[in-house]
């Protein structure tokens, strides 16, 4: 086995620290986006367990705007999503009748 010189040494140790501080926001993303919305100040260094704070309600939030804003600029072609779309037309039918009994 090859001895690692010390000038070899300092160059993986800075590209290990330049990958790591490249790749950390990446993740500390994706772990973010599992959290409930008002933990994300409060504690967005630990990661989201299940029951403490993880959710996927962000994910469906997304979703639902994106098909909202699908089925809005759509010009009646069908990519695949029809079972997605009708999903979020159902769960939008009792927002629509909540918001008529306010009225």
């Amino acid at each position: 086995m090859k001895k690692l010189s010390p000038a070899k040494a300092g160059i993986y140790a800075a590209l290990t620290f330049w990958a790591l501080t490249t790749l950390y926001p990446f993740v500390w993303v994706i772990l973010n986006s599992f959290r409930e919305r008002g933990l994300i100040r409060k504690d967005s260094f630990s990661i989201p367990l299940p029951g403490n704070g993880f959710t996927l309600g962000n994910y469906d939030k997304a979703m639902e705007q994106c098909l909202k804003r699908r089925a809005r600029d759509s010009s009646g072609d069908d990519t695949g999503l029809d079972g997605l779309e009708a999903l979020a037309r159902k769960r939008r039918k009792p927002d629509a009748s909540n918001q008529r009994k306010g009225s």
